[in-house]
């Protein structure tokens, strides 16, 4: 559950490109319910980041197993690696430690997508 807390913000930016994807898959490998997945699909007055939001916290609030096949998901799943690739970015395992200096190019790349994000955000 720490890997989907301590990457909430990256993984709300990335998944506001294609909410439906990611919800549909979560409900195909029944990580939700079909009640949560009409409840999630159908959430009055929230932007894409809303919806993004409040899955990404349903599926925290489910525990540690649930969690771990969300993580899963995101890394095997072909259809998610394909229309997420920013999802390879994101370090989930806290205990790797850094053998290079971190560049400021890989904040400025989820500063683009929190653009593209908020612009999604004022269409809708």
């Amino acid at each position: 559950m720490e890997a989907v807390r301590r990457n909430k913000t990256a993984i709300g930016t990335i998944f506001c490109a294609d909410y439906g994807l990611i919800l549909n898959k979560v409900d195909e490998k029944k990580l939700i319910t079909r009640r949560e997945y009409n409840n999630l699909k159908n959430i009055n007055g929230e932007d894409i980041w809303g919806h993004v939001i409040a899955l990404v916290d349903k599926i925290m609030n489910k525990g540690d197993a649930t969690c771990e096949a969300f993580l899963n998901l995101l890394q095997t799943d072909d259809d998610i690696k394909s229309t997420y690739p920013e999802l390879k970015n994101i370090q989930w395992s806290a205990t790797i430690p850094l053998t290079q200096p971190v560049q400021s190019s890989s904040e400025d790349h989820f500063d683009g997508m929190s653009q593209e994000c908020k612009r999604i955000r004022r269409v809708t």
